[in-house]
């Protein structure tokens, strides 16, 4: 009886392992997104090249990225949204509920176009001038959570970060509109 049971446990814990989830190397880590109306910038966090697509949505553009890299994205562990010339709110909630970025992950916006501010500079070089500003009380918080509350609540407004080739470059406003 003991060994039955021994038996069951050791198959069980073979079974529940995740050992047939794939391997790391099988995906693409997201660790940066731009939305530049219909342009949509990936940057990865194993990749210093960046790859920007065209889609008529965040779905489309990402399973057209995914087909163009060949591997499919995971976008649990993305740190920073960068949005220009979008509708920010149905973005940053789309992200939030459908791609299950972080609650953590930053939004910000760009006084260039998107593809052109994640070429010429490292999403964590662009992450870190934020959290810089941040801390030295620059730019409010800019969560995705912080963001989303403030653009679908009260004023419908929300500040955040204003991005350029040289990192943070002051404050922008995002507008809810309907």
């Amino acid at each position: 009886m003991k060994l039955k049971l021994l038996y069951i446990s050791v198959l069980s814990l073979l079974l529940l392992t995740g050992c047939g989830q794939g391997k790391v190397t099988e995906r693409k880590y997201l660790r940066a997104v731009g939305v530049d109306g219909n342009n949509y910038t990936f940057a990865f966090f194993e990749d210093d090249q960046p790859l920007t697509v065209t889609a008529s949505s965040p779905e489309q553009a990402k399973n057209t990225a995914e087909i163009q890299s060949g591997k499919d994205i995971f976008t649990g562990y993305t740190e920073l949204i960068i949005l220009r010339s979008c509708n920010e709110a149905e973005i940053l909630t789309f992200m939030l509920e459908q791609w299950k970025v972080s609650p953590s992950c930053l939004a910000a916006s760009s006084s260039l176009s998107t593809s052109q501010l994640l070429d010429s500079r490292s999403s964590e070089s662009l992450e870190g001038t934020i959290k810089a500003a941040v801390s030295k009380g620059k730019t409010s918080s800019c969560d995705i959570i912080y963001v989303l509350g403030e653009l679908l609540s009260g004023s419908g407004e929300a500040e955040v970060p204003l991005l350029s080739e040289n990192g943070f470059s002051g404050n922008t406003t995002f507008i809810y509109t309907k």
